[in-house]
């Protein structure tokens, strides 16, 4: 079990840095479109004596880094869940094998009910990343 958080630690931690390194790659790209969507910025303009620019960036990435975070936990967790379940249901069966229709009927349910947990933060992830609703509120307040 501290094999899969050691794992969902390390895949977080290597996509946090990959999404850090393509934000800085493609900063340009991200600045054009961010201020042809939205008021101009001052020049000279900053915020927290930091570039305005640099502070909506800045959020973009903590977004993808969260996001890549909840995706990683509701995967562990989604796994475990349903290797547990998974090990229920043949130990049941293994105690009582005329008993496995129904018993195959109710794991299956529940690994359905399971996957929905990992299926919902992906959802989640996916409007945050891409229709992210917060835009509008930081974009505004950096002034951009």
């Amino acid at each position: 079990m501290l094999r899969f958080f050691t794992v969902a630690l390390i895949l977080t931690i290597l996509l946090g840095l990959v999404s850090i390194a393509l934000a800085q790659e493609e900063e340009s790209v991200i600045e054009e479109s961010v201020v042809a969507e939205s008021v101009e910025v001052k020049e000279g303009s900053t915020v927290n004596g930091g570039d305005v620019k640099t502070a909506a960036i800045q959020y973009f990435i903590w977004v993808a880094v969260i996001c890549a975070s909840a995706m990683a936990v509701a995967a562990v967790g989604a796994a475990m869940a349903q290797a547990r379940a998974a090990k229920q249901a043949l130990e049941s069966v293994a105690r009582q094998p005329e008993a496995s229709g129904p018993i195959q009927i109710q794991m299956v349910l529940a690994l359905i009910f399971i996957e929905t947990l990992a299926i919902y933060t992906l959802v989640v992830a996916l409007i945050l990343l891409f229709i992210n609703p917060f835009t509008e509120s930081v974009v505004k307040m950096t002034g951009m």
